[in-house]
């Protein structure tokens, strides 16, 4: 069957919510480069995301095959962001606490200091 879509020359059909695939390749080029040159990579990583997009449904497809489909990716996106947001609280936390013991240690060192500049 062909699609029932169509689009431009230089344009892609892309699903309104992007496939987990789609978000690991630009998540795979854009994250990674975030410190440095943004715009090239912005390019680069949307460039990466369309590449993998998926087709758009062909025509007989159900309306139901659809809404389950995009109920998979929505789930899966959801898991994927959760995880993200767990991982970056994980990260943060660690961050802290290393942070803590810097402070502590130095707090414990300027201690030192005072002490041996009362013996001098």
């Amino acid at each position: 069957m062909s699609s029932i879509y169509t689009a431009l020359h230089g344009w892609q059909l892309v699903p309104v919510i992007p496939t987990e695939r789609m978000l690991s390749e630009f998540s795979g080029i854009w994250w990674p480069n975030i410190p440095r040159d943004k715009g090239v990579h912005e390019e680069a990583a949307y460039a990466a995301m369309l590449s993998v997009a998926p087709s758009p449904p062909v025509q007989g497809e159900s309306e139901v095959e659809g809404l389950r489909e995009l109920n998979k990716r929505l789930s899966l996106h959801l898991k994927t962001a959760t995880e993200s947001a767990k991982k970056a609280r994980s990260e943060r936390g660690e961050t802290l606490r290393q942070l803590n013991v810097a402070n502590d240690q130095i707090a414990s060192l300027k201690r030192k200091l005072a002490k041996a500049e009362q013996v001098a």
